[in-house]
């Protein structure tokens, strides 16, 4: 019997996250999980959350995955530098939906890894 598992992702924004997502996705399969995505394996014309929603209840667990997305460059505030003018760094953020959709998981009562803990927790 296959398990079907919810993989959520935003879209990759390179090759390296592609083949992460390929290799990820060839992984589940090999071991009999069916891999389910929204917009990729399965489409919905309804709301997105309540398409998520559906996804999640026909599947036996889910796996987010928070690619890095959106480049962001924030200021940084020295006290020190003052004459230099603003500093900024970096700051890569993910899509808002690799928050919302574990939220969505736990109010469903799906099962949640905790990493370092070894465990399944409801």
């Amino acid at each position: 019997m296959i398990n079907s598992i919810f993989v959520s992702y935003p879209t990759p924004i390179n090759r390296e996250q592609v083949a992460f997502i390929e290799a990820l996705l060839d992984y589940l399969r090999k071991r009999g999980f069916s891999p389910r995505t929204l917009g990729v394996t399965d489409y919905d014309m309804d709301a997105p959350l309540k398409a998520m929603r559906r996804l999640m209840l026909e599947s036996n667990g889910v796996i987010t995955i928070a690619l890095k997305k959106t480049l962001a460059m924030v200021p940084i505030e020295d006290e020190n530098v003052k004459d230099e003018g603003p500093l900024y760094e970096e700051k890569w953020y993910t899509s808002p939906f690799c928050h919302v959709e574990p939220a969505m998981e736990f109010q469903l009562g799906l099962p949640i890894w905790k990493k370092g803990q070894g465990q399944l927790t409801n």
